[in-house]
Order: structure tokens, then sequence, then C-alpha cells
């Protein structure tokens, strides 16, 4: 039995919409580092906008 292959992160393909909200994700401040008031403000901010 072979070892299963490992993907690097260049290998994961997103529609373009995901891959701009990844991409803008990924910069600090991250998530956990704002706090449970900033990260819940965050979330609730996100998650008013339209869907593309």
């Amino acid at each position: 039995m072979s070892a299963p292959k490992e993907h690097a992160v260049s290998d994961i393909v997103l529609e373009p919409a995901a891959r701009e909200f990844a991409d803008a994700t990924a910069k600090p401040p991250l998530l956990y580092e704002l706090g449970v008031d900033g990260a819940r403000k965050l979330l609730d901010d996100v998650q008013a906008q339209p869907v593309a």
C-alpha cells in the first residue's frame, strides 16, 4: 500500500470569489487575535454582506 499523496496549498483550486475571501482572511489580524467581541463583529459583518 502506498502512502497518501501530500498536497501543497498551491494544488488547491478555488472559485475566484472563494480565493479572494481566503486571501483576504489570511492577513492579520487573524480571527483568534481579535478577542471574542472583535471576532464576533467581524463575522457578523462578513455574514451581512451579499453573496456574490
